[in-house]
């Protein structure tokens, strides 16, 4: 059975409750979904178990604490992964058989860091962000986190203090894969990570679900509301899978489907924000 587990620490969790649906709408409830988090961030439904502890007030450093003191019976693969994220298939983690696999970054999400972001941080003067951090944070699939993410924490600790609130894990994990080249696997960037800044039309979630894309995590100002209305067309595309609507050459889809979906939508809104 797959492991699943995010960090997500805050009064509301409009956001992880979406990830959690999509995770529950793809698995059936067949799959163990951990939400890592403080002592009163209100729990997300639909979880196998939520794992509460005192954090740091520095988030880098209180995602680090999250991840290293989820302690699981099984010596099974975890997926950490983001909260403002959907799921479209399986991982499958059975058939990964190493102990690390990491989603490197790729030119299309490359560029200059802004060595002032917030605070100054002359490390990324004159940098590429693939120099600095070249490896995302967003999907981390891992057997022996206590140990992997022990480390890092370690790493961060003994960081300047402005990366204990911004850039710490990813600059942490660079530090880290710096030393240990060996040690990991790598994953496909397109079928683990897939990364969007817009909301997702029925066509492009079919596409991506026939490509075997594992899950889909939303970057930007926006990125709630596209979580949101994605959410929305993957729940169209999963009630009309069986049906054989042909949404690739359509212009729509037909009223009476619409409506039924957008009426489960608003009924799932209801619970999320309930």
């Amino acid at each position: 059975m797959d492991q699943i587990a995010f960090f997500w620490v805050g009064k509301n969790i409009t956001v992880p409750s979406i990830l959690v649906e999509s995770i529950n709408l793809i698995y059936k409830s067949d799959v163990k979904i951990y939400h890592l988090t403080d002592m009163i961030t209100p729990p997300v439904p639909g979880v196998t178990e939520v794992y509460r502890q005192n954090l740091s007030s520095d988030v880098m450093l209180a995602r680090l604490e999250a991840y290293k003191s989820l302690s699981v019976s099984n010596n099974d693969l975890i997926c950490f992964c983001d909260a403002d994220s959907l799921f479209f298939n399986r991982l499958h983690l059975n058939q990964l058989k190493k102990d690390i696999y990491l989603v490197k970054r790729t030119k299309q999400h490359d560029g200059m860091m802004n060595a002032n972001f917030n605070e100054y941080y002359p490390e990324f003067e004159n940098k590429q962000v693939s120099e600095v951090m070249p490896y995302f944070f967003g999907n981390l699939i891992i057997r022996h986190n206590e140990s992997f993410f022990d480390e890092l924490y370690k790493i961060c600790l003994g960081l300047p203090d402005r990366f204990h609130r911004w850039f710490g894990d990813q600059y942490s994990l660079k530090i880290q894969t710096d030393k240990t080249q060996s040690k990991f696997e790598l994953l496909e960037n397109e079928r683990y990570l897939y990364i969007a800044d817009k909301i997702l039309s029925q066509g492009n979630i079919i596409n991506l679900i026939s490509n075997d894309t594992k899950f889909v995590t939303f970057k930007g100002f926006e990125s709630k509301q596209f979580l949101k209305q994605t959410y929305f067309n993957l729940l169209n595309v999963k009630h009309n899978e069986h049906n054989f609507v042909d949404f690739k050459n359509s212009d729509g889809i037909p009223n009476s489907v619409k409506n039924e979906a957008e009426e489960l939508y608003k009924l799932i809104l209801k619970n999320l924000s309930a």
